[in-house]
């Protein structure tokens, strides 16, 4: 019975001590997570991927003037977006002029579907005129890339 005894004082006092050690510690970690799943997320001419197991101990911030990721440590510059470029395939051409035809506001329009925020190119709330400027500017013909900075 002492033997048991014994044994039992032992635990207790390394789990005290363990305890005591523990929170002794200086260490403050106030917010973190670990993004798991890893994939690639496509849509709409823009890619996403994330890594399983992902530490997201300090925010990272990056945009591109329209769009918002906030994250963990993988950090890569985006591609420069190209505007009138609604398909994703680096040119401005006819189909991308169809879906800024389908996005034309005209006045007294309940405002833009979300499927057209991105042909605002003057980002004034509505797609006319100014917008299809912009957009002729930027035209570069099927297969021809065209160039990021056409809007400046």
């Amino acid at each position: 019975m002492n033997a048991n005894h014994n044994i039992t004082l032992r635990v207790v006092a390394l789990i005290l001590t363990t305890t005591i050690a523990l929170s002794a510690q200086g260490f403050d970690l106030v917010r973190y997570s670990v993004d798991g799943g890893g994939g690639v997320s496509v849509g709409d001419g823009f890619t996403l991927s994330d890594s399983i197991g992902q530490p997201d101990a300090h925010v990272v911030v990056a945009t591109d003037g329209l769009f918002l990721l906030k994250g963990g440590f993988w950090v890569v510059p985006p591609e420069p977006r190209i505007p009138g470029d609604f398909d994703g395939d680096k040119d401005v051409d006819q189909t991308d002029f169809g879906t800024f035809q389908s996005c034309y506001t005209v006045p007294g329009d309940a405002g833009l579907a979300p499927a057209c925020v991105g042909a605002d190119l003057d980002r004034d709330g509505e797609v006319r005129l100014a917008d299809f400027v912009i957009f002729q500017g930027c035209y570069s013909g099927a297969d021809v890339p065209a160039d990021p900075g056409c809007a400046q």
